[in-house]
Protein backbone atom coordinates (compact mmCIF):
# COMPACT_ATOMS: atom_id res chain seq x y z
CA UNK A 1 0.00 0.00 0.00
CA UNK A 2 1.23 3.36 -1.16
CA UNK A 3 1.20 6.61 0.73
CA UNK A 4 1.32 9.76 -1.67
CA UNK A 5 3.73 11.51 0.22
CA UNK A 6 7.08 12.61 -1.56
CA UNK A 7 8.39 13.62 1.79
CA UNK A 8 9.48 9.95 3.33
CA UNK A 9 8.77 6.38 2.90
CA UNK A 10 5.98 5.52 1.34
CA UNK A 11 5.19 2.13 3.63
CA UNK A 12 6.42 -0.38 6.19
CA UNK A 13 5.48 -3.26 7.05
CA UNK A 14 4.35 -5.12 10.46
CA UNK A 15 3.75 -9.11 10.29
CA UNK A 16 3.56 -8.51 6.79
CA UNK A 17 0.63 -6.19 6.74
CA UNK A 18 1.39 -2.80 5.10
CA UNK A 19 1.48 0.05 7.52
CA UNK A 20 1.79 3.75 6.00
CA UNK A 21 4.36 5.58 7.71
CA UNK A 22 4.99 8.75 5.62
CA UNK A 23 5.14 11.07 9.30
CA UNK A 24 7.01 8.20 10.68
CA UNK A 25 4.07 6.75 12.64
CA UNK A 26 3.45 3.06 11.30
CA UNK A 27 -0.27 3.03 11.30
CA UNK A 28 -0.70 -0.56 13.05
CA UNK A 29 0.71 -2.51 15.44
CA UNK A 30 1.78 -6.14 15.47
CA UNK A 31 -0.38 -7.12 18.67
CA UNK A 32 -3.30 -6.11 19.71
CA UNK A 33 -1.95 -5.22 23.35
CA UNK A 34 0.91 -3.01 21.91
CA UNK A 35 -1.77 -1.39 19.65
CA UNK A 36 -3.91 -0.83 22.52
CA UNK A 37 -0.78 0.34 24.91
CA UNK A 38 0.24 3.17 21.95
CA UNK A 39 -2.13 4.93 22.58
CA UNK A 40 -1.38 5.44 26.84
CA UNK A 41 1.66 7.59 28.39
CA UNK A 42 4.84 6.03 28.61
CA UNK A 43 4.43 5.70 32.54
CA UNK A 44 1.53 3.54 32.24
CA UNK A 45 2.84 1.42 29.35
CA UNK A 46 6.24 0.91 31.68
CA UNK A 47 4.09 0.38 34.83
CA UNK A 48 1.97 -2.11 33.05
CA UNK A 49 5.25 -4.38 31.75
CA UNK A 50 7.04 -4.00 34.98
CA UNK A 51 3.85 -5.45 37.10
CA UNK A 52 2.53 -7.48 34.47
CA UNK A 53 6.03 -9.15 34.80
CA UNK A 54 6.32 -9.97 38.05
CA UNK A 55 3.01 -11.24 38.90
CA UNK A 56 3.68 -13.49 35.12
CA UNK A 57 6.99 -14.59 36.82
CA UNK A 58 5.20 -15.71 40.21
CA UNK A 59 2.44 -17.59 38.51
CA UNK A 60 4.93 -19.07 36.10
CA UNK A 61 6.77 -20.47 38.97
CA UNK A 62 3.27 -21.60 40.36
CA UNK A 63 2.51 -23.80 37.28
CA UNK A 64 5.93 -25.18 36.83
CA UNK A 65 5.52 -26.10 40.85
CA UNK A 66 2.12 -27.76 40.10
CA UNK A 67 3.44 -29.46 36.79
CA UNK A 68 0.91 -27.92 34.54
CA UNK A 69 1.95 -27.46 30.86
CA UNK A 70 -1.12 -25.55 29.74
CA UNK A 71 -0.94 -22.96 32.63
CA UNK A 72 2.42 -22.83 31.93
CA UNK A 73 2.18 -21.37 28.35
CA UNK A 74 -0.47 -19.05 29.76
CA UNK A 75 1.71 -17.39 32.03
CA UNK A 76 4.62 -17.28 29.53
CA UNK A 77 2.45 -15.13 26.99
CA UNK A 78 2.13 -12.57 30.68
CA UNK A 79 5.79 -12.49 31.32
CA UNK A 80 6.07 -11.72 27.30
CA UNK A 81 3.53 -8.54 27.26
CA UNK A 82 5.66 -7.28 30.43
CA UNK A 83 9.25 -7.95 29.20
CA UNK A 84 7.74 -6.51 25.39
CA UNK A 85 5.99 -3.37 26.82
CA UNK A 86 8.40 -2.64 29.49
CA UNK A 87 10.80 -2.10 26.95
CA UNK A 88 8.37 -0.17 24.89
CA UNK A 89 7.97 1.94 27.94
CA UNK A 90 11.16 2.65 28.65
CA UNK A 91 12.36 3.60 24.88
CA UNK A 92 9.21 6.20 25.21
CA UNK A 93 10.21 7.64 28.59
CA UNK A 94 13.68 8.18 26.60
CA UNK A 95 13.76 8.80 23.45
CA UNK A 96 11.82 12.59 23.82
CA UNK A 97 14.72 13.20 26.15
CA UNK A 98 17.39 12.78 23.27
CA UNK A 99 18.34 14.97 20.83
CA UNK A 100 18.24 13.06 17.75
CA UNK A 101 22.22 13.82 17.07
CA UNK A 102 22.03 11.33 20.45
CA UNK A 103 20.02 8.72 19.49
CA UNK A 104 22.06 5.89 17.93
CA UNK A 105 24.55 6.22 20.62
CA UNK A 106 21.70 6.18 23.42
CA UNK A 107 20.11 2.96 21.55
CA UNK A 108 23.66 1.04 21.81
CA UNK A 109 24.01 1.86 25.26
CA UNK A 110 20.05 0.64 25.74
CA UNK A 111 20.81 -2.51 23.78
CA UNK A 112 23.85 -2.90 25.68
CA UNK A 113 22.23 -2.97 29.34
CA UNK A 114 19.98 -5.26 27.52
CA UNK A 115 22.00 -7.58 26.31
CA UNK A 116 24.40 -8.17 29.59
CA UNK A 117 20.33 -8.02 31.45
CA UNK A 118 19.70 -11.12 29.45
CA UNK A 119 23.42 -12.67 29.55
CA UNK A 120 24.54 -11.92 32.99
CA UNK A 121 21.71 -14.16 34.80
CA UNK A 122 21.92 -16.86 32.08
CA UNK A 123 25.35 -17.33 33.22
CA UNK A 124 24.62 -17.07 36.80
CA UNK A 125 21.95 -19.68 36.32
CA UNK A 126 24.59 -22.05 35.16
CA UNK A 127 26.93 -21.68 37.48
CA UNK A 128 24.40 -22.46 40.03
CA UNK A 129 22.28 -25.50 39.04
CA UNK A 130 25.39 -27.81 40.42
CA UNK A 131 24.88 -26.37 43.75
CA UNK A 132 20.84 -25.68 43.80
CA UNK A 133 20.00 -28.28 41.25
CA UNK A 134 17.48 -26.57 38.01
CA UNK A 135 14.63 -26.30 40.00
CA UNK A 136 16.20 -24.69 42.91
CA UNK A 137 17.83 -22.01 40.54
CA UNK A 138 14.66 -21.90 38.97
CA UNK A 139 13.11 -20.64 41.80
CA UNK A 140 15.89 -18.13 43.36
CA UNK A 141 16.38 -16.93 39.72
CA UNK A 142 12.26 -16.58 39.44
CA UNK A 143 12.14 -14.88 42.83
CA UNK A 144 14.71 -12.51 41.90
CA UNK A 145 12.80 -11.43 38.52
CA UNK A 146 9.25 -11.22 40.40
CA UNK A 147 11.41 -8.91 43.15
CA UNK A 148 12.97 -6.29 40.24
CA UNK A 149 9.99 -6.06 38.89
CA UNK A 150 7.45 -5.15 42.08
CA UNK A 151 10.82 -2.61 42.79
CA UNK A 152 10.57 -1.19 39.30
CA UNK A 153 6.77 -0.65 39.26
CA UNK A 154 6.95 1.18 42.81
CA UNK A 155 9.95 2.95 41.39
CA UNK A 156 7.69 3.71 38.16
CA UNK A 157 4.84 4.93 40.11
CA UNK A 158 6.53 7.45 42.23
CA UNK A 159 8.36 8.89 39.53
CA UNK A 160 6.20 11.73 38.27
CA UNK A 161 5.89 11.63 34.49
CA UNK A 162 5.64 15.95 34.68
CA UNK A 163 8.80 16.23 36.40
CA UNK A 164 9.21 19.61 35.65
CA UNK A 165 13.40 19.77 35.75
CA UNK A 166 13.09 17.06 33.00
CA UNK A 167 13.12 19.11 29.68
CA UNK A 168 12.05 17.77 26.12
CA UNK A 169 15.19 17.24 23.97
CA UNK A 170 12.92 19.43 21.21
CA UNK A 171 13.44 22.52 23.87
CA UNK A 172 17.28 22.04 24.36
CA UNK A 173 17.69 22.03 20.55
CA UNK A 174 19.09 25.79 19.03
Amino acid sequence: MAVDDPSGPSAASAGGRPCPAADGKPRCAPSPLLWLLSRRSSRVITVYGTSALAIGTVLSLAALAAHSFPAYLATVVIVGSGFGTSFMGALRTLMPYTVPAERAAIMGVIYSISYLALGVPTIVAGLLVPVLTVQGTMAVLGVAIAGLGVVATIARLRLRSDDPAREPAAARQP
